[in-house]
């Protein structure tokens, strides 16, 4: 009998034992991804509790709080190349966990997701705070592989997807005109309509849709309205034609992108194509314009507008 009660309490010693020598009392978990995407972006996007709908596998979502198999996950304090977790357990336990984000090689990003707890001295409770630290790091890579689907995608980043093009030697007819408020629709097609009237008495014929610029400058808005045509023409086509003349647009690169909608989403698409010049350390080379596919005095309702913004690039 006494044999037996020594190899039990042994049998306890060893198992509190391993619990101690295996358990810490402080839990560190740490759940680590990468992304092909730049910090800059990763941390606008995770910071930005509007777009956590689009990808947070939300089950319900309460007072700024989204909820993941039982647990509410809140954005906290935001700090450089970090953010602040605030996650409540179904039983009441709170736990603060740090996202950071580190840039590495080839435009990408390493995602961190990390948290502490206290294990305590009891050998059980510490299992029991193991356990729940498991089965939070699971819940976590779930969340974080979700996150990181979510912003390998250029359209989630920016509103819509950015292309590199390129563009061939082009013969443009130009015009420009100062405006003291945002010129509207038909003021732009009066501009378009002077460059075909001219176009056609020079048996040139249009190879593109028209070409935009509105650049705001000492208090003005400057229109610059430009058509691609299928020649070069001679100087003296353009003699006491005053306010249009004839540029060659040279080969290079564009970044592009498709927007749909009228001049808010067009403005709001050259706002996201400068967050992605910034965001890859591109260089713009020249002036960005619109290419308005939709003949937008044919179509009076500007959502249903298509335009393809161009951003010339080094």
């Amino acid at each position: 009998m006494n044999k037996w009660i020594l190899a039990f309490m042994a049998a306890i010693v060893l198992f509190v034992g391993f619990v101690y020598v295996f358990i810490p009392k402080e839990i560190v978990v740490s759940k680590i991804s990468i992304v092909n995407c730049v910090p800059n972006a990763v941390y606008r996007t995770i910071c930005n509790e509007g777009k956590w709908k689009s990808w947070f596998p939300i089950e319900r979502e309460a007072q700024n709080s989204f909820f993941y198999k039982g647990d509410s996950f809140q954005i906290g304090k935001e700090v450089p190349t970090a953010m602040e977790i605030k996650i409540r357990q179904k039983d009441g336990t709170e736990i603060q966990s740090i996202i950071n984000i580190v840039g590495i090689p080839y435009d990408s990003s390493a995602i961190q997701w990390q948290f502490k707890i206290a294990a305590g001295w009891n050998p059980i409770k510490r299992i029991s705070q193991y356990k729940r630290a498991w089965d939070l790091k699971k819940n976590m890579a779930e969340i974080l592989d979700r996150f990181c689907a979510y912003v390998k995608k250029k359209e989630n980043i920016y509103g819509s997807k950015i292309e590199l093009t390129t563009t061939m030697d082009t013969v443009l007819i130009t015009t420009q005109k100062s405006f003291k408020k945002y010129p509207v629709t038909v003021d732009v097609y009066e501009q378009i309509r002077k460059l075909r009237a001219f176009i056609s008495r020079q048996d040139a014929v249009e190879m593109d849709h028209p070409m935009l610029n509105i650049t705001e400058k000492d208090s003005a808005f400057v229109a610059i309205v430009a058509i691609p045509i299928n020649k070069s023409l001679p100087n003296s086509a353009f003699a006491g034609k005053d306010g249009i003349s004839q540029e060659r647009m040279v080969p290079g690169h564009y970044m592009t992108s498709m927007v749909s909608g009228g001049d808010s989403s067009i403005r709001e698409a050259f706002r996201q194509m400068k967050l992605f010049f910034l965001d890859y350390a591109k260089t713009s080379v020249a002036i960005p314009y619109q290419l308005l596919i939709t003949d937008r005095l044919q179509e009076a309702d500007s959502g249903k507008w298509t335009t393809k913004i161009y951003a010339p690039v080094y």
